[in-house]
């Protein structure tokens, strides 16, 4: 049997996330894709077959009410967090039911050929959610409802904002929910969801009632991060870099307050050929530590070829740890995945490392990290952390600390995704082919504390940047040891237009 019309997964790539899905927007895109394969196949083999919808009830369910079709693939659904929650429910419940039902089946007389059928069962098999994954998801859906103040009856009836999923969450799966944020004495999230629950009318958790009857005080909830901490869903005391981390990641609507004297605007000069006709405009938005914002940077082509280029290689972001053998290791306080990627692999990438040392005089081509081409999962994130290296990290080498870092923004993101600054109440949304350049240290290394920042969780769309860390040992001629300890890097003179 021959079945066209639809969309061609690579089993072998997406088997490499299968564990994995909660971390990578790009797996679970794949995992969409297979949502529309599996349901057109599944058309296709009762089609062929007459009675396989009536041996298969659940065939009936899933072809009239597909979680995503063709013709509705769209960005707008398939990086919705509550669209992606659901689909690794299906795929670790629904989903894997059909495909035991379809073995059983198979062993019936009433079919001469049931390759296809086995064949299916196998490829729908192969692309299960584990438990821990959807667990982690659950966290995650927890961790953008604390995160950004959703009110969780919105959540269950699919709504993110003014953006809605393709359908609510069902009883069960928000029982989940709310014994998830149990399993993590999160007594606010239990309270919030159970009376939500309530209001719906859903059936609150036997577990769960206790907190209902007897809630957390305001004062404690509002004294505490869960699951908008560090990303575990633990509980830790909301300080004043947590609080003001929080409110960074929420203010879109920031104003640059800039003295003219001591923070003035700066334009570049088309000092290249390639900026003739579109110079690169440069905003310096902060003194100390060294802050500037780049528009313009990239076009939107650009950004889709480099992110592409790094796109299949993607695997579990890690933490660099003071020692380590290279490896790393993995937490939920950073939720992504990325690559590397050098200016020998394509034209492409050389042409981003090319337009980095127009826009800051840096020095691209030795002495520098690859780049690092990151994404996000669902309410992916990275918690606050500095980029400077400690002193004993065996990731120093003798290319000295990381100087600064340029970090080119990928993908528009609707809702969410902000880099933040806590310390310096500053946040930053990405825009596509836009890019942040910030020093982590001063001219004689010593580090910079202020330059405090994280990745806000995504809201609501797929987040792709372009990192690259600027070693101190390249760029002794652009940025020379300073006369004093404290000498602040700027810009070079000979890049700006101050106004």
């Amino acid at each position: 049997m021959i079945i066209r019309n639809f969309l061609v997964i690579t089993t072998l790539v997406s088997a490499v996330f299968s564990s994995n899905y909660y971390t990578s927007n790009y797996a679970l895109r794949l995992l969409f894709e297979k949502e529309v394969n599996f349901t057109l196949k599944l058309g296709a083999l009762v089609e062929e077959y007459p009675t396989l919808e009536q041996d298969l009830p659940r065939s009936k369910t899933f072809l009239e009410n597909p979680l995503i079709t063709r013709e509705s693939f769209s960005p707008e659904v398939i990086n919705n967090p509550l669209n992606q929650y659901l689909l690794m429910w299906k795929f670790s419940h629904e989903w894997v039911y059909m495909a035991n039902d379809m073995l059983k089946v198979s062993t019936k007389s009433d079919y001469d050929d049931t390759f296809d059928i086995v064949a299916l069962s196998g490829e729908i098999k192969s692309s299960q959610v584990s438990e821990d994954d959807l667990a982690k998801a659950e966290l995650s859906v927890l961790r953008v409802q604390e995160f950004y103040y959703l009110d969780p009856v919105d959540v269950i009836q699919g709504r993110v904002q003014n953006y809605s999923a393709r359908s609510a969450l069902s009883e069960e799966q928000t029982k989940k929910i709310v014994m998830k944020a149990k399993e993590y004495g999160d007594k606010c999230r239990v309270h919030q969801w159970g009376r939500a629950m309530e209001h719906l009318g859903m059936e609150v958790p036997d577990d769960a009632r206790g907190v209902i009857k007897k809630p957390p005080t305001e004062e404690y909830c509002e004294s505490i991060s869960c699951s908008a901490g560090r990303g575990d869903g633990h509980c830790v005391t909301k300080d004043h870099y947590i609080a003001s981390y929080q409110e960074a990641c929420n203010n879109n609507s920031f104003k640059l307050k800039r003295s003219k004297k001591r923070n003035p605007p700066c334009f570049l000069n088309a000092i290249h050929p390639t900026q003739l006709l579109q110079p690169i405009k440069t905003e310096w938005i902060s003194v100390n530590p060294p802050v500037y914002q780049f528009h313009g940077v990239f076009t939107h082509q650009e950004c889709d070829e480099f992110w592409a280029t790094g796109a299949a290689q993607q695997s579990r972001s890690t933490l660099v740890q003071k020692k380590t053998d290279g490896l790393g290791t993995t937490d939920d306080s950073r939720v992504g995945t990325n690559s590397w990627m050098r200016n020998a692999d394509s034209s492409v990438v050389k042409m981003f490392s090319d337009r980095v040392s127009y826009a800051t005089g840096v020095q691209t081509d030795v002495e520098v990290e690859d780049w690092q081409v990151a994404s996000y999962g669902i309410g992916g994130h990275y918690w606050f952390h500095h980029d400077y290296l400690p002193e004993d990290s065996d990731f120093m080498g003798h290319l000295g600390n990381r100087l600064a870092t340029f970090m080119a923004y990928l993908s528009d993101v609707p809702l969410g995704g902000a880099t933040a600054f806590p310390n310096l109440k500053l946040s930053f949304f990405p825009a596509k082919g836009s890019a942040l350049f910030w020093f982590n240290t001063n001219l004689n290394q010593a580090d910079l504390p202020q330059t405090l920042h994280g990745g806000c969780p995504v809201l609501l769309g797929a987040k792709h940047i372009g990192n690259k860390w600027i070693r101190y040992k390249g760029q002794f001629l652009t940025y020379p040891c300073g006369k004093t300890p404290k000498s602040l890097p700027t810009l070079p003179a000979s890049l700006c237009t101050y106004s």
